[in-house]
């Protein structure tokens, strides 16, 4: 998906504990043993900052400049920070195996790492951050992030690319570039015959199976599928009019309609293993969506002052009021998830909401609430592990 398109400020807030927190609403039994790290973004400030319990702490570096967007890495573990026409990378989760070597020692701080590349647009693609700058794409993989001088690699097609190119196999070097109005398969640097008419794309998700892009034309979905001998390409029109916003967890990519805003997409496979989308209406606009990580529960901030929690057939889990908000604008309204966690930020408020599930099979609730330092937060991630959670789901 492009990186947020509204200008806006990073700050990495931070630490929130999800166990042995104040709390008038409930016990905290069954939370996470470890916090959480929250990377969000203001609208006036180029430094990264941790937020503990509404106050802010800064992180040492700069970014190019004021108003910069954030995506969380497919894995959770890192962010991509973008702000004029550079990005940057913050580390700020362990995976579970290296926070058992950290567990005696301090928690580890999320970090601003010197390496950054220039670029108009990031989105995630297949353990990748996919960097589109000067008509052409580069990728650079989460795990290169750790080195000193990460390895980046750069499309270089002949084409001007207009959208970040999908690694849709890697091993082959299979991409889907988006350059004069079509979407394109290229093998090995060669464009093969395998396009699709899309001019204008605005949005791209992509999970393990799939992935789904918004043109002007339509919404199309291309899966890349192994054969005996040979791999083959097929795109699916999925019959959807409008602009979407794309989510994905697991199996599931979800979209927000951004000109009718109460209007949801979800695709997914259907019984006979087809791409299909299927419509959620609701009742009020939709300010903010997000997939909770372990099960990929829709997560909704509605513009009637509630959080709603739904399935993927659209049914509500939960309807939670956000009972110390006086139904704030759109533009106020910020929403970060995590495993069967939301956070709501709502900057007229100054209030941040921690919701989630106490024990197995539970109801999202708010679990705790405090009030926030600043009125200027324009985007929220929470860094966590997401394989570990998406592994704790298929245990079940």
């Amino acid at each position: 998906m492009k990186l947020l398109q509204q200008t806006s400020l990073v700050m990495l807030a931070g630490l929130i504990s999800a166990c042995g927190s104040s709390d008038n609403n409930s016990s905290g039994e069954g939370h996470e043993e470890h916090g959480l790290k929250i990377l969000v973004s203001q609208q006036n400030s180029d430094g990264l900052s941790l937020l503990e319990e509404g106050e802010l702490e800064a992180l040492a570096g700069n970014l190019a400049g004021n108003g910069a967007s954030l995506l969380l890495a497919d894995n959770g573990e890192f962010a991509a920070a973008l702000s004029t026409n550079q990005v940057n990378f913050i580390h700020g989760a362990e995976h579970e195996e290296e926070a058992a070597v950290e567990a005696t020692e301090e928690h580890e701080e999320a970090e601003l790492l010197a390496f950054s590349l220039a670029g108009t647009q990031v989105i995630n693609s297949a353990g990748h951050f996919s960097i589109l700058e000067s008509g052409s794409t580069s990728f650079v993989a989460y795990d290169q992030l750790e080195q000193a001088t990460p390895e980046v690699e750069t499309l270089n097609l002949g084409v001007t690319e207009t959208f970040p190119a999908l690694i849709l196999e890697e091993a082959e070097e299979v991409f889907l570039v988006f350059a004069d109005d079509t979407a394109t398969v290229y093998e090995a640097g060669s464009a093969t015959q395998d396009t699709q008419a899309c001019s204008n794309p605005t949005s791209a998700i992509q999970n393990e199976e799939y992935a789904v892009f918004t043109c002007t034309q339509g919404t199309y979905a291309v899966a890349l599928e192994e054969g005996a001998q040979e791999h083959t390409i097929e795109f699916t029109d999925l019959s959807i009019s409008g602009d979407y916003s794309w989510v994905s967890q697991g199996h599931v990519v979800v979209g927000l309609n951004q000109g009718n805003t109460n209007q949801l997409q979800v695709v997914e496979h259907d019984q006979t293993e087809a791409l299909v989308a299927s419509e959620i209406n609701l009742t009020d606009g939709v300010c903010a969506l997000a997939l909770d990580s372990q099960d990929g529960d829709i997560l909704v901030v509605n513009d009637n002052n509630q959080m709603l929690a739904l399935n993927h057939e659209g049914e509500t889990l939960t309807t939670i009021s956000l009972d110390e908000s006086n139904s704030p604008p759109c533009s106020a309204v910020k929403l970060a998830s995590a495993a069967k966690t939301a956070l709501v930020l709502d900057n007229d408020a100054q209030k941040l909401y921690a919701i989630d599930v106490d024990v197995e099979g539970g109801s999202y609730h708010i679990h705790e609430r405090n009030n926030v330092a600043v009125q200027d937060v324009q985007s929220m991630v929470i860094f966590h592990d997401k394989e570990d959670a998406q592994a704790h789901d298929h245990s079940h």
